[in-house]
């Protein structure tokens, strides 16, 4: 008699969602850690701001408060908005005296290696003046922060936040930078201040897609999309050094007042004004390329 054929187990569907947890719970676990490196970084660099003022300091303790201030803002997008306004408040008076500081350096260090810096010695002396003041207020302003940070309660609530993030959420938070880029793209051709947005836009964009790319997110663009917003935003921050520069030059009634030829002045806005038209071009020509790689990753 022939053996029968063994009768087939009813084999169990595979389930993956325990795996997918397990994977997103990494994620999380990693941007959590990259958050308390971020805002152990931005406190450090604010100490060192106000000790020092020097402009690699100013500098770098700007750039960790815009990538705190990214990092908050993709975490309320998730969150429908919650806690942003309550976490940045305490820097938001520190960046904004910095900027005062970093716009007078920059300008002082394009001035002094210019060729016309012999005769433009008041006006370095002008800018230096209102390095001072601004050096004294952000001192005042450290000390009003030090008394309201919470360091650690700080980060406990933001890690509470970002244990929520999600795939989908991560998503949806490149698609919102795409159509707000799209918006910005088609103002910047005529008007600045659409321009300054989309650079804020986009450099927020290029910090969060660094960090959430090196926790594991996938996100639309990838390295295509970084590859492309890191020189472009370079591109925009020398176009915004130039439209300081000369919005600093506008301040100024006359170059009498500051025992200047007139027609020096005259000369050197209108050196500045032509590196900025460079800059703009060459912005011009990009946005038609960032909107082609818009079209392409959406």
């Amino acid at each position: 008699m022939a053996a029968l054929p063994p009768i087939p187990h009813k084999q169990k569907p595979i389930n993956h969602l325990p795996a997918m947890k397990n994977l997103n719970a990494l994620k999380t676990r990693c941007l959590k850690k990259e958050a308390r490196k971020l805002f152990a970084r931005l406190n450090t660099s604010v100490l060192a701001a106000t000790q020092t003022c020097s402009e690699p300091n100013i500098h770098q303790m700007r750039v960790a408060v815009k990538k705190w201030r990214a990092l908050l803002a993709f975490t309320a997008f998730a969150q429908h908005n919650a806690k942003q306004k309550k976490f940045a408040k305490p820097y938001r008076k520190i960046f904004s005296i910095s900027g005062n500081i970093r716009d007078a350096q920059v300008h002082a260090l394009f001035l002094q290696e210019h060729h016309l810096a012999d005769q433009l010695q008041p006006y370095l002396q002008h800018l230096k003046e209102e390095e001072e003041n601004s050096k004294r207020q952000l001192n005042a302003a450290y000390k009003t922060l030090k008394n309201k940070i919470s360091a650690k309660r700080r980060v406990k609530q933001l890690n509470t936040l970002l244990s929520r993030v999600t795939a989908a959420e991560v998503s949806a938070y490149t698609n919102s930078c795409i159509e707000k880029a799209k918006q910005y793209i088609v103002g910047s051709y005529t008007n600045e201040e659409q321009l300054h947005q989309l650079r804020k836009l986009l450099k927020q964009w290029q910090y969060n897609a660094i960090l959430l790319q090196n926790c594991g997110f996938d996100q639309t663009g990838g390295n295509k999309l970084l590859d492309f917003l890191v020189p472009f935003n370079e591109l925009l921050g020398k176009w915004q050094d130039t439209t300081v520069a000369i919005d600093y030059l506008n301040e100024l009634q006359s170059g009498q007042q500051l025992a200047i030829n007139p027609k020096t002045m005259v000369k050197l806005r209108n050196e500045i004004a032509t590196a900025k038209a460079t800059f703009q071009r060459n912005i011009m020509a990009g946005l038609l390329d960032l909107s082609i790689l818009l079209a392409q990753i959406e």
